[in-house]
């Protein structure tokens, strides 16, 4: 009995994991951001959920939500996203990034160009942050553990 509500368990857990890391059919403003990684944008918030790794988009690519880039006001990567790329930022009116504990790596230009973010809270998870991850953002308070060492 405990083996079967074991794997009953974690199907479930799986399941639900993974519900939310692809678009469906015809959904609009949802975007595929790595091998189990998917962005959705809804009313100013560009939230990304999933595992593993938001990819890095290249300075000669366009992210695809560039058209509402003006529109971002928060951005949330949700638990399970253990690394976020380059380029999330580039948004004029984004003010608002929550970052959770699964995060372990921040990218160069994650945030660049955000004039608007003023505050960000790294969780202690975050063990790296690449040079320029805020480059040119509005950022002047960071809130971080002592145990973020690099």
């Amino acid at each position: 009995m405990k083996i079967e509500t074991l794997i009953i368990s974690i199907f479930i857990t799986s399941f639900s994991l993974n519900a939310y890391a692809i678009c469906n059919k015809g959904e609009e403003n949802c975007w595929d951001c790595g091998n189990n990684c998917t962005a959705r944008l809804k009313a100013g918030t560009l939230t990304l959920s999933g595992t593993g790794r938001a990819r890095d988009w290249f300075r000669n690519e366009v992210v695809p939500w560039a058209e509402s880039r003006q529109t971002i006001t928060s951005i949330v990567f949700e638990k399970g996203i253990t690394s976020i790329g380059s380029f999330y930022g580039y948004c004029e009116n984004l003010s608002e990034v929550f970052i959770p504990d699964s995060v372990k790596h921040i990218d160069d230009d994650a945030f660049s160009y955000s004039p608007n973010l003023k505050t960000l809270v790294i969780p202690e998870s975050v063990k790296t942050i690449n040079n320029g991850a805020f480059r040119f953002s509005g950022l002047t308070t960071l809130y971080c553990s002592a145990e973020n060492k690099e």
